[in-house]
């Protein structure tokens, strides 16, 4: 059963329970001065306890009560409260804490703001939670930077409490989002400082992550049989822990390297186990990478059918959560499919958007890719000025990146 269907049974089954999580005595309502502030509390204690979603409601809309509490709380400066609001388990299962439900649902945007309100607030754990949140709402936003920022900010925090969990979580974190943005060595060299930590420690599945970003960047690289290796160890280790959403990114990741090898049916297979779980546990960033993905090997398998309403439902799905990596690689595999079809007014306005999303976001593999699907279209149109324009650039693209020949975007 996927996280979603638990959430109402287990916050009615709680709810008189909330405040004693919370530290708060009910009998000492009166007590509080101002009145100002005790409406505050009152009003927060109503949206925990007596608030209940309409049936049918999506996943932000019910836990709009413990959002409105934490705001409330925040307005009138408890920020301890609010801060183990932000960390409240909604289920009894790990990691279903409020903040990364609302990572896991895709909700960046509201994670952000909430996120922003505490950090610097409450004490340093809260804070390495935030920076860490803020980090993941911009990196899956793409807006690597950002991350990069947050990221190295949450490291410092880490090593200076000495919590090594999450020291090698940031490092994690960071490696993955350097390899975005094209610094490799830099990646891998935080990843395996990562791995050395959560082995350290034990702990197998932050084992399991590092092992997939390290197979993520070996992908960048070209060398998908390397990326399958850690990729299928990564798996390994999330079905032996037994986490749907950890068995997710390496099944879709296995994918991708079947597709960099031209295997694209093992491909499929494996787009399609991850699209299932996807739906199962409602993983809406999940869910529309894995149509992307399906949509981009049925293409390579001539499947045209199939492959424009997998990218289309791809595309309008990382619209919805605000993913522009998804958006942008969305709009690249139907310009190159339409391309493919002779359809070139379409290719080239789903083609430029693509490329557009890529600069915006700094994804340079991304725009690289781009760039040559659009110097392919024009060449194919006998426009040889534009085709050398946009060759060019892809040139100039990959030396600034020092690519080795053959590497596309992820």
């Amino acid at each position: 059963m996927g996280l979603e269907n638990n959430i109402m049974v287990e916050t009615l089954s709680t709810a008189n329970s909330i405040c004693s999580y919370l530290n708060i005595d009910l009998t000492d309502l009166g007590s509080i001065r101002p009145i100002s502030k005790r409406t505050h509390y009152i009003a927060a204690l109503q949206w925990l306890t007596d608030y209940i979603p309409p049936l049918g409601s999506s996943n932000l809309k019910k836990v709009e009560g413990y959002l409105e509490a934490l705001y409330y709380f925040a307005e009138i400066d408890d920020w301890e409260t609010a801060g183990r609001l932000l960390v409240y388990p909604l289920t009894s299962k790990s990691g279903s804490e409020l903040c990364w439900s609302l990572f896991k649902w895709g909700y960046y945007q509201t994670l952000l703001q909430t996120c922003e309100k505490l950090v610097n607030r409450v004490n340093s754990n809260i804070n390495i939670i935030c920076y860490k949140a803020i980090g993941l709402a911009h990196h899956f936003s793409s807006n690597y930077q950002t991350a990069i920022s947050a990221y190295r900010t949450c490291l410092s925090l880490s090593i200076e409490i000495n919590d090594q969990f999450e020291e090698g979580n940031a490092l994690g974190n960071l490696g993955l989002a350097l390899s975005a943005i094209g610094r490799y060595q830099e990646s891998i060299q935080a990843l395996k400082k990562s791995l050395a930590i959560v082995r350290q420690l034990n702990d197998k599945k932050g084992e399991g992550n590092v092992l997939g970003c390290l197979g993520l960047v070996y992908e960048y690289l070209g060398d998908h049989s390397t990326a399958i290796i850690y990729h299928k160890k990564h798996l390994m280790l999330a079905r032996e822990i037994g986490d749907l959403w950890e068995e997710g990114n390496p099944l879709g990741n296995i994918g991708n390297s079947y597709y960099g090898l031209g295997d694209y049916q093992k491909a499929i297979n494996y787009h399609q186990k991850r699209l299932a779980i996807a739906d199962e546990i409602d993983d809406k960033l999940g869910k529309s990478h894995a149509l992307i993905n399906l949509g981009n090997a049925y293409r390579e398998l001539g499947q045209y059918h199939l492959a424009i309403p997998f990218c289309e439902q791809g595309l309008e799905n990382s619209k919805k959560i605000s993913d522009l990596r998804g958006q942008g690689n969305a709009a690249q595999f139907l310009g190159h499919t339409y391309m493919i079809m002779k359809q070139f007014e379409k290719s080239l306005v789903y083609l430029e958007e693509s490329l557009l999303i890529f600069q915006r976001t700094q994804l340079l593999l991304n725009q690289i890719a781009s760039l040559k699907l659009l110097a392919k279209l024009h060449k194919i149109q006998n426009k040889p000025i534009q085709a050398s324009q946009y060759s060019e650039k892809a040139l100039k693209l990959s030396k600034q990146l020092q690519l080795p020949v053959g590497v596309n975007a992820p």
